[in-house]
């Protein structure tokens, strides 16, 4: 069965151990590149003691790991306390024969979980009894309502999410009851390895692998015309003295201060209230182009600040196309019918190179949400809605998404400055490799 295996056993799925200082301190370490700098430093104070370049590159080497261990030690401090800040839902669990109301958190593999209407499941579950149960398995890409059993085995190579005896994290109890083993939580959970296989890296993490890309071919070419203006002067220690320097500075530790920069902005927005379920919606949040709302009767979100940033701001009505038109009049930015194509409306969109939020309000706007590079819901929106967002804010108010926006913009321009210092860096080193 999907859930057997030593890795749904182990509760580093659930609450991730506190990483000891050593272990901080010694995986950036692990890097080769660190190596090949430290060894030719050796080298280079061997055969030139003179010149005290073996020195100077050795204590780039140290540098380079130590602003690694540095990123790692305050990415790990910084997720604790995110984490700390995020409110957790209750559950009721029987431990030695008594139930226990924990937080949802606290689970581990083992545990016996309650399972009752309106119940997110916050793990994966294996179910023991059951009566009635009927899921929503939506939020994990499921068809939606599907009846759960206590089944005691089910044949090996079931898919994932036609095993009727497993309850899996993001879903939500509709009817029924039941009580289940969890098996699994935490990123080792389905909806989880699901959620990464399909989840692209950040793009500012991508234009950082860019430009990493593009100072190995620009540090490659130097070092190329170095040694070919040197064979002819028999000058070995330039090559020598370029290759280091062209080592030195590779930027080894960009990735990391991105996701470091990330996750600095999602704690300053969890003390705000607004949830950011993984580090890369913050990049996301800083491109985005377009905003579209899905508005109710009831709805009473502003979206006048997102203007102020230059979002186009676009809404989605439970309505005629003529009524949902009229309303948009009077709002001031377009409104459409909810009832009409709106999944091909994003695509479409996105084809123009659009970066498109959706902020959903009740279940039948799950789909859409998938659609958009980014969905968006409030605490008031049903628990089925919050499962499905990426950002969720502590109420429907613009001013709330605009400082999540503005946090992702200050991201982005905090690691194009970074970008340029690295590179002014990097030519002024060949340069005087050159020289």
């Amino acid at each position: 069965m999907w859930w057997r295996g030593k890795d749904c056993a182990g509760g580093a799925g659930f609450r991730p151990a506190p990483s000891h200082p050593l272990m901080v301190f010694w995986q950036p370490w692990l890097n080769p590149l660190t190596y090949v700098l430290l060894g030719m430093a050796a080298a280079l104070q061997v055969f030139t003691p003179a010149s005290g370049d073996g020195w100077w590159l050795g204590a780039i080497a140290a540098l380079h790991g130590g602003l690694g261990m540095v990123a790692n030690g305050q990415t790990t401090r910084l997720l604790g306390k995110v984490k700390g800040l995020v409110t957790t839902s209750a559950v009721t669990v029987r431990r030695d024969g008594e139930d226990l109301i924990l937080p949802a958190r606290d689970l581990v593999p083992g545990d016996v979980m309650a399972l009752i209407p309106d119940t997110a499941c916050p793990v994966d579950v294996r179910l023991l009894e059951s009566e009635n149960l009927q899921v929503n398995e939506t939020a994990i890409g499921g068809e939606g309502l599907v009846a759960k059993a206590a089944l005691p085995t089910v044949p090996e190579d079931t898919p994932p999410l036609a095993c009727t005896n497993m309850v899996y994290a993001g879903t939500t109890v509709v009817a029924g009851t039941g009580w289940g083993v969890v098996v699994a939580g935490g990123r080792l959970t389905y909806g989880q390895t699901r959620r990464q296989r399909e989840r692209p890296a950040s793009q500012s993490h991508f234009e950082l692998l860019r430009f990493r890309q593009g100072a190995v071919v620009a540090a490659s070419a130097v070092v190329l015309a170095i040694a070919a203006l040197s064979f002819g002067q028999q000058r070995p220690l330039s090559v020598a003295t370029a290759l280091a320097l062209a080592l030195a500075v590779y930027p080894q530790n960009l990735l990391r201060w991105a996701t470091l920069a990330q996750v600095q902005a999602s704690k300053r927005l969890a003390l705000l209230g607004i949830e950011v379920r993984h580090p890369a919606a913050i990049d996301t949040l800083g491109r985005l182009t377009t905003v579209t709302a899905v508005l109710t009767s009831d709805t009473d979100l502003d979206l006048t600040a997102l203007e102020i940033l230059g979002v186009q701001r676009h809404g989605l009505l439970r309505a005629s196309e003529g009524d949902a038109n009229a309303f948009g009049q009077v709002v001031g930015f377009a409104i459409n019918s909810a009832m009409g194509e709106t999944i091909e409306r994003v695509q479409l969109w996105q084809s123009y190179g659009q970066v498109v939020a959706v902020v959903g309000a009740t279940v039948e706007d799950v789909p859409l949400m998938k659609a958009a590079d980014l969905a968006i819901a409030d605490r008031t929106c049903p628990r089925l809605v919050q499962e499905a967002a990426a950002v969720v804010l502590p109420k429907g108010d613009g001013e709330y998404l605009a400082e999540g926006i503005v946090a992702g913009r200050w991201v982005r321009a905090h690691l194009r400055q970074s970008l340029i210092l690295q590179g002014s860096v990097a030519i002024a080193l060949l340069v005087l490799a050159v020289a």
